[in-house]
């Protein structure tokens, strides 16, 4: 059975406390599961301070290993054989959300790649968190909060947001992603653009789901979201796989 990665949001000001459940979880893996958890921190220094800062185990600190731009490269092969063997790893930043705008999205996208579930605990912003779980780059990225009503003119907002190289985000109703993804199959078929698309449904509640495809597999995901979801649509950049 394959691991999970979960990602950690911590507090971006200093002396501030961890999220509860982020604790509960942390403190859970260490003290029942420690033999199958690695725990993953920015920078050595910060890390291990805010670790201890958090009111968790300071044993636990030595254990602790940087995920970083310098040591990615390294440590990236050595995560994913260890998650396909059934560990669990959490991932956390300096400050703020992981995997958003930090070398944790290449983790996130390798786990995607591999069908390891990657989940985050509790984060107040539903476009970042969407943002961060579907590891496409997202270095420049345009959010959509409402498409038009009216079907021409959505249509033609979608034509525009599916030319535009850059990542598109974008949030609607829940009974509107059916018509949403058939309107952008024919636009991906008609334009002969394909893009990669992350749906992120039901976020942060015991159902929530994870969906990333190309839009050349789109009539086939259509088939599974016959149901009402909470979404965020991610629409990687052109040129990405």
């Amino acid at each position: 059975m394959k691991g999970q990665l979960f990602l950690i949001p911590t507090p971006i000001a200093p002396g501030q406390r961890l999220e509860s459940s982020a604790h509960d979880l942390l403190l859970k893996a260490w003290m029942q599961d420690q033999e199958s958890s690695l725990f993953l921190i920015e920078t050595p220094k910060a890390g291990r301070a805010q670790w201890a800062q958090f009111g968790l185990p300071r044993e636990a600190i030595p254990h602790l290993m940087a995920y970083n731009e310098q040591t990615r490269q390294e440590l990236l092969p050595i995560l994913i054989a260890a998650l396909l063997q059934g560990k669990k790893v959490y991932l956390m930043t300096d400050g703020g959300l992981p995997a958003f705008m930090d070398p944790g999205a290449e983790l996130v996208r390798s786990c995607h790649e591999r069908e390891i579930p990657v989940r985050s605990t509790p984060f107040c912003n539903s476009v970042l968190l969407a943002l961060a779980l579907s590891g496409l780059c997202h270095q420049q990225f345009i959010f959509e909060g409402a498409l038009p009503r009216e079907s021409e003119d959505r249509l033609r907002a979608l034509q525009q947001y599916w030319h535009q190289p850059s990542t598109v985000v974008i949030l609607d109703a829940p009974y509107r992603l059916p018509k949403l993804l058939q309107i952008l199959v024919q636009i991906s078929l008609s334009s002969g653009v394909h893009r990669e698309l992350f749906l992120a449904l039901d976020l942060q509640s015991d159902a929530e789901r994870h969906m990333l495809c190309s839009s050349r597999d789109l009539s086939s995901l259509q088939k599974e979201l016959n149901n009402k979801y909470e979404f965020i649509l991610v629409i990687g950049p052109i040129g990405s796989k």
